[in-house]
């Protein structure tokens, strides 16, 4: 599947981001790091969903390789479904 082009899923671990403003990233068991921008409603302040730093998720979405962010940790993942795995 050729990245930022269609739809894929990944598994991994949540890590907040430090940075900036902050944010979320998947650490998956390849070692690769996607940030989730827009962070998704689930893991904004406030929510009551549940989620944390450390909890395996589920993420579907894309890569946006016409995204670039102030923490550039590693490619831009815009999700659009986080669930259990």
């Amino acid at each position: 599947m050729a990245a930022g082009s269609d739809e894929m899923e990944i598994e991994g671990i949540l890590e907040p981001i430090a940075v900036g403003l902050g944010g979320w990233a998947i650490a998956t068991a390849t070692g690769d790091r996607y940030e989730l921008q827009p962070v998704p409603p689930a893991l904004q302040p406030g929510s009551d969903a549940g989620w944390g730093a450390g909890q395996r998720v589920r993420v579907r979405g894309r890569i946006r390789e016409d995204m670039m962010t102030l923490a550039a940790i590693g490619p831009v993942f815009e999700a659009t479904a986080l669930e259990a795995p």
